[in-house]
């Protein structure tokens, strides 16, 4: 019954519907919520979680990844695609202004790395909305692991990520204000089409789990609301790999989600430069970000 009532609550984001559907007519608000966190707490157990969202740390898991992008997308090299999202919450009694974001609510701003059939590789949600998409990478060690893997020679693998992230050999971003027919060009719209992936692995995650709408607050406190942005993500893994059906957001549910994750994106790569450009070792990963995007251009051009 618990599990039930977690699950019906992870869809739905409503205690309300839980409370008034006959088959839980004997449960109250209280039921609900004490069993939600007992199920979300499981969820986040350290066997449970690993098992189903890991970053692959093997060559060969690597290589199996990079071999599916490259076969969809033909893009060599790709190991994931990252993006951010908004996980709305209520005003937090403490620090909420860490928590208020540029649309103006509170939030926690969830970063998502997925592979090409939508997994979830890597997501944290213990990060305040107010920070910047650049900065949730920074402060994760997914961060450290891809540069400590880059600088032992590595593999020539690399994460796509939008304007808003910055431009490392690690981390391929979409070259802006290109022309038509150029091999720049090219690669915007290579890049672009993959980097979708992550926005629908996004998509379908939210589908699934209405509670993580931007339009549904989750009221709990960071830590727990976290926690239960981590227990959906196994949830989706478990079920994207049953390859079990979405239920697709209603229109109103789209244009709700819509109006509140939209961002100004003016000034975003000027930002993420700013956070991360300080001192002589970050202009160095700059200038290789840029000669490592150069060769792809070249050679997704070649290719074509």
């Amino acid at each position: 019954m618990k599990l039930l009532i977690a699950l019906s609550f992870y869809a739905t984001g409503s205690y309300q519907s839980l409370v008034g559907q006959s088959a839980f007519h004997n449960v109250s608000q209280a039921t609900v919520s004490r069993a939600v966190g007992q199920v979300t707490k499981a969820l986040n157990d350290p066997t449970i979680y690993h098992k189903y969202v890991r970053f692959p740390l093997e060559q060969q898991d690597r290589n199996d990844i990079k071999a599916k992008f490259y076969h969809t997308f033909k893009i060599p090299g790709v190991l994931g695609c990252i993006d951010g999202t908004h996980v709305a919450i209520l005003r937090p009694h403490v620090h909420e202004e860490r928590y208020f974001n540029r649309k103006g609510y509170h939030s926690l701003n969830v970063m998502i790395v997925c592979d090409s059939d939508l997994q979830i590789m890597c997501v944290d949600a213990s990060i305040p909305g107010a920070a910047h998409d650049s900065s949730v990478w920074q402060s994760n060690p997914l961060s450290q692991h891809l540069i400590s893997l880059a600088g032992s020679g590595g593999d020539g693998s690399f994460l796509l990520g939008d304007s808003g992230y910055p431009l490392r050999k690690w981390m391929m971003t979409p070259i802006l204000n290109t022309t038509e027919g150029t091999p720049q060009q090219y690669y915007y719209d290579l890049h672009v089409t993959a980097r979708n992936t992550v926005e629908r692995c996004i998509g379908v995650l939210k589908a699934r789990f209405r509670c993580l709408l931007a339009a549904r607050a989750l009221h709990y406190a960071p830590n727990t609301a976290g926690q239960i942005v981590n227990a959906c993500c196994v949830l989706h893994n478990i079920a994207n790999r049953a390859k079990n059906p979405v239920l697709p957001l209603l229109p109103e549910e789209v244009v709700a989600e819509n109006l509140r994750q939209y961002q100004v994106q003016e000034d975003l790569r000027a930002e993420a430069e700013t956070i991360v450009t300080i001192g002589g070792r970050v202009n160095r990963d700059l200038l290789e970000g840029r000669a490592m995007q150069q060769a792809l251009v070249n050679k997704l051009w070649a290719e074509r």
